[in-house]
């Protein structure tokens, strides 16, 4: 009959020999029948099953009373396996004192329980994140504004120093508010709206929404690919990922230098691309190691810029596409956007790839 219950059954003699092995305990342990009986049963169980029953074992051998417990058993110090587990008398009441031991492997639940636990702990760090960046956001946003009005009431020529701290004052807040902003994005995880995207217009939209905001500075050169298929992404999501590579791209030129953005189109992988030179100096090796570091800022790098090229890589990645950086000391660094291509038959070449694999 205990062959065919679910659960890792041995009987024990009141010497802790087994009596009884059945075939859930020889899948649990791998010993099979005819070498677990008659053998102490703690030399065929594992160290860290011995530690945890011996004591209940000894107490159950005094009173008689039936123990339940649970415990967690590591393999190789990686996976974790929990089990619940009985001590009774085996048969009740008979004259000899047998022991049955029991266990049930819940391993699943537990490892549900600890992902819930982890994912609940996750939630309340979004929910903090989210209230930090929304009270960082409005004020620093605002001083920004008002710090500008000051410097336009100023006039030219006047009161250079003034205007010089107040340009300093202008640049940390947007730094700041930069930082903010990213931290909402993160905690928000969107859910990608593929559609068909046009990146030359995505480009075209992106100068035009930085030269609106930063009238006088640095701008851009464009090269355009004028024979560029159409993508496949979300423009909205991607539009943030590309704002942040180009403000970085101009935080890495050099004062004398425009950043140069270029599309182009990969046949071979059917992708199309967004190439961004920021003509600078270079990144040595160990800073663009760390480039994607949350809250990495290298000697080049302003706050929250590691935290701006993470959340970029994830929402480029989240529409199928890839993202890579590649530097050269003193001939500057350069970002690619690369991004699925529409097909002749509607599809990408992501789609095709996946509906392959999902009829393998």
């Amino acid at each position: 009959m205990l062959d065919l219950v679910q659960e890792a059954v041995c009987v024990l003699s009141p010497s802790r020999r087994v009596c009884f092995w059945n075939t859930a305990m020889e899948m649990l342990t791998g010993v099979s029948k005819a070498d677990a009986c008659g053998k102490p049963v703690f030399d065929l169980l594992p160290h860290s099953f011995q530690e945890h029953l011996i004591p209940h074992l000894e107490q159950f051998l005094k009173d008689g009373q039936t123990v339940d417990g649970e415990f967690r058993h590591s393999f190789r110090g990686n996976d974790c396996f929990a089990f619940r587990y009985r001590l009774t008398e085996f048969p009740a009441g008979s004259v000899e004192k047998l022991i049955m031991l029991s266990f049930i492997d819940t391993t699943d639940g537990h490892r549900l329980y600890k992902e819930r636990e982890k994912q609940e702990h996750l939630e309340t760090l979004g929910v903090l994140s989210v209230g930090v960046a929304q009270e960082l956001t409005t004020p620093l946003d605002q001083i920004g504004q008002l710090v500008e009005q000051i410097v336009t009431l100023l006039g030219e020529g006047r009161a250079r120093m003034i205007r010089k701290q107040l340009d300093g004052i202008i640049s940390q807040s947007y730094r700041i508010s930069s930082l903010a902003h990213n931290l909402l994005a993160l905690s928000h995880q969107t859910v990608p709206l593929p559609a068909h995207l046009d990146l030359n217009e995505l480009v075209r939209d992106l100068v035009d929404s930085w030269e609106s905001e930063n009238e006088g500075r640095l701008s851009f050169t464009t090269h355009l690919s004028s024979k560029l298929p159409v993508a496949v992404g979300d423009a909205m999501l991607l539009q943030s990922a590309l704002q942040n590579l180009v403000r970085i791209a101009v935080q890495f030129s050099n004062d004398d230098s425009v950043p140069v953005l270029r599309t182009c189109f990969d046949r071979k992988h059917s992708t199309v691309s967004l190439v961004i030179e920021d003509r600078g100096a270079g990144l040595d090796k160990h800073e663009l190691d760390h480039l994607f570091d949350l809250f990495y800022g290298g000697s080049k790098l302003s706050p929250g810029a590691g935290l701006a090229l993470f959340i970029s890589k994830k929402i480029i990645e989240s529409q199928s596409g890839t993202f890579k950086i590649s530097s050269v000391k003193g001939k500057g660094t350069v970002f690619t956007v690369s991004l699925p291509a529409l097909q002749k038959d509607g599809q990408s070449a992501f789609t095709k790839r996946r509906l392959a694999l999902a009829h393998l």
